[in-house]
């Protein structure tokens, strides 16, 4: 196409897009696009592609159906290679040992009565580390689960939790699902367009960058988690945040041919 003068169109298919310092992926994509579509955000972080911020359409079809039917709360992990073998949005992590070891930080403060309902869902490729993470579920007997479209999944579980940067949080805070967000801030480096948008949740107390503190959190509020969850100031952070991160919309359809017959009429 664009050797005949057509232009080529970028879209965001995941999370970390527009967040991560790092994101080999983005980078490429934007790189050799003439347009980038977004799930709302603009920056000027890597040349290329001129940025089109749109509502996601596939979790448009999520947004705020949370409808909580069990007890138990759910860990999204993830994994990456020991080796750089194709572009990612991380390259290599600078301490995985230290990510296993914030893993055993927040299982060792959580309440056992808590801990007895976690579901321990693994990242589905193995990368190598599958052998130590292994050991590490087994120390604390937690149950694993790979099982179901996690969409479906954060509909009715009682809480989420995620200690990285990804896609699934974006899915669980459009959907509405009560959640804790950790992670060490030197191993997943924001970039500086995305701060503002990450503080509304920290300020919010939902996203921690120490792990016993956000096992703190979970056992204060596990008695009346959709309480907290549901204060008019935690939802006004979750949704400021979604609409500079992970923007949704019924109407994405009129939004999109709205907006793509403008920008591309405009440099025609």
């Amino acid at each position: 196409g664009k050797i005949n003068g057509g232009k080529l169109i970028g879209r965001q298919h995941g999370g970390n897009y527009g967040q991560n310092e790092y994101c080999g992926i983005e980078f490429v994509e934007r790189t050799v696009s003439d347009y980038f579509i977004s799930w709302g955000w603009n920056d000027t972080h890597y040349k290329g592609a001129e940025i089109i911020p749109l509502p996601d359409y596939n979790l448009s079809r999520y947004y705020n159906i949370y409808k909580n039917n069990n007890e138990n709360l759910i860990m999204v992990n993830q994994l990456l290679p020991f080796q750089i073998y194709r572009f990612t949005c991380f390259g290599l992590m600078k301490n995985y040992l230290a990510y296993f070891e914030n893993k055993k930080k927040f299982f060792e403060n959580i309440d056992a009565r808590i801990l007895e309902k976690l579901i321990y869902r693994p990242y589905h490729q193995d990368y190598g580390w599958r052998e130590y993470e292994n050991k590490l579920l087994e120390n604390y007997q937690l149950k694993r689960e790979y099982n179901g479209d996690l969409k479906n999944i954060l509909q009715s579980v009682k809480l989420y939790i995620c200690d990285h940067l990804g896609t699934s949080l974006l899915e669980a805070l459009v959907i509405g699902t009560p959640t804790i967000l950790f992670w060490d801030s030197e191993m997943f480096d924001e970039r500086e367009t995305v701060k503002p948008a990450f503080d509304l949740l920290r300020n919010a107390g939902i996203l921690f960058h120490q792990p016993e503190e956000a096992a703190k959190k979970i056992n204060e509020i596990w008695n009346n988690i959709l309480d907290w969850w549901q204060e008019p100031s935690r939802q006004k952070a979750r949704l400021e945040f979604l609409k500079m991160q992970c923007n949704v919309d019924k109407n994405w359809k009129k939004i999109w041919v709205k907006k793509l017959k403008r920008e591309l009429l405009r440099k025609s």
